[in-house]
């Protein structure tokens, strides 16, 4: 998960993009309310992240 979080510092362009393979990813292994914790755990520390970079 934390080198998904570098892979998306670098590249914010394509974020909306990434965001959504990972969500399917992880809803394709049955796993949809753990990976939907997970998402929003993970979008807040990203938000965290942003906000202290800029």
């Amino acid at each position: 998960l934390f080198k998904y979080v570098t892979k998306f510092l670098f590249q914010s362009s394509s974020l909306v993009i990434d965001l959504t393979k990972y969500e399917n990813r992880y809803r394709s292994q049955c796993n949809y309310l753990l990976s939907k914790k997970l998402f929003e755990l993970f979008f807040k520390q990203f938000k965290i992240i942003i906000k202290n970079n800029i």
